[in-house]
């Protein structure tokens, strides 16, 4: 996790990734045009952005509040980096929960001193900011959550503007308070009905109307940008219902127009199944022979009727591929350290595998 200060007027990013994370303020703002992006912070151009103003009041409002350091999602991430960006959308509700305080800041919304509380209220319960997907976990997560005007002047915080944000946003006072006064949180509520508090919420990325749900119902799947969102939806819902069942990544849904090829099936699960002892087996053949689809038939199935068995597909088409189907899998079984960058992923999932009973597993190398 990168972390931005200022050092005199010098904008600074530090990377925590594997240390101690100080306390630290995290934005929640919608993205807008001229943004500063992470690569803007490297090249010293980020002061030329027009939506720089936004850094300027999370530094100075951080700094109010004793805070030095702080994070905003636009210029923390590289989001040109597939890998970092997955990892990020997995991880984005436990950092929003960990920050010290969060800052809604809503360009839509004035406070000037000639606006009334009538007219500040309208503009607040119409903002743009409610109807976005990703900014449902950013108001649930955190136990603070401040608002701020476009002039950058406080309205108040989820407490003291409850009524107006359930009125706003249909969400549960509970589910608003998610653990601050009481031990009630958004586990207690369904998964159809956390599901149903982001039904009108809209992405800008098809694919974000089922990421942007990954904390909220508390389940982890790899980000795969171009899937289109039915088959993300799939691959959401395949996870839920897998939950009590031993944890998987199959980031392809079964094919529901395979049909044939029972002998192959069955050769492979004899193969694979009939001793209690570790199996390698090659599915060789021309390239569009359905290789990959036996594959990923063989590993539906074997998640459906073994609970017990871990199934996980690794991508081998590149190296880089391979260390992020690597770290997926880590971070599916919770393996200290990894989300540490330094550490070797393959070798963190080779030696937790590889521990005498630790769990039955299926491994899927493709390409």
């Amino acid at each position: 996790m990168r972390l931005l200060h200022f050092d005199g007027d010098k904008l600074v990013s530090t990377d925590f990734r594997g240390k101690t994370i100080p306390p630290h303020t995290i934005l929640s703002h919608r993205w807008g045009d001229s943004e500063v992006l992470y690569e803007d912070l490297a090249a010293g151009t980020y002061e030329k952005k027009d939506r720089y103003q936004k850094i300027e009041f999370c530094a100075a409002q951080a700094a109010q509040d004793g805070l030095q350091y702080f994070w905003i999602d636009t210029c923390c991430i590289d989001k040109w980096d597939r890998r970092e960006r997955s990892k990020a959308i997995n991880s984005m509700f436990r950092w929003y929960k960990d920050a010290a305080r969060c800052y809604v800041f809503l360009p839509d919304v004035s406070t000037a001193a000639d606006a009334s509380q009538s007219a500040w209220e309208a503009s607040f319960l119409a903002s743009e900011w409610f109807t976005r997907g990703w900014t449902l976990q950013e108001l649930i997560a955190p136990i603070y959550v401040g608002f701020f005007s476009c002039e950058g002047r406080r309205i108040g915080d989820k407490m003291s503007l409850e009524p107006l944000v359930h009125k706003a946003t249909g969400v549960p006072v509970e589910a608003l308070r998610n653990g601050a006064l009481d031990e009630f949180t958004i586990d207690e509520f369904t998964i159809d009905e956390r599901r149903g508090w982001a039904k009108d919420r809209k992405t800008t990325e098809e694919e974000d109307a089922a990421y942007c749900l990954l904390g909220i119902l508390d389940v982890a799947i790899p980000a795969a940008y171009g899937e289109g969102v039915e088959k993300a939806w799939r691959r959401l819902q395949a996870e839920l219902e897998a939950a009590g069942s031993a944890p998987s990544i199959i980031p392809f849904s079964q094919n529901d127009q395979f049909v044939g090829r029972e002998s192959h099936l069955a050769e492979l699960e004899a193969k694979l199944f009939e001793y209690d002892q570790a199996k390698t087996i090659a599915i060789v053949g021309p390239p569009g022979t359905g290789k990959s689809q036996l594959a990923l038939e063989i590993a539906h199935r074997t998640r459906q009727r073994n609970k017990d068995c871990s199934v996980f597909w690794i991508d081998v088409s590149d190296t880089d591929s391979l260390y992020r189907s690597y770290e997926s899998i880590a971070q599916k079984l919770g393996i200290p350290g990894w989300d540490d960058e330094k550490a070797d992923s393959r070798q963190l999932v080779r030696a937790y595998l590889s521990r005498e009973g630790e769990r039955q597993c299926l491994l899927v190398f493709d390409n």
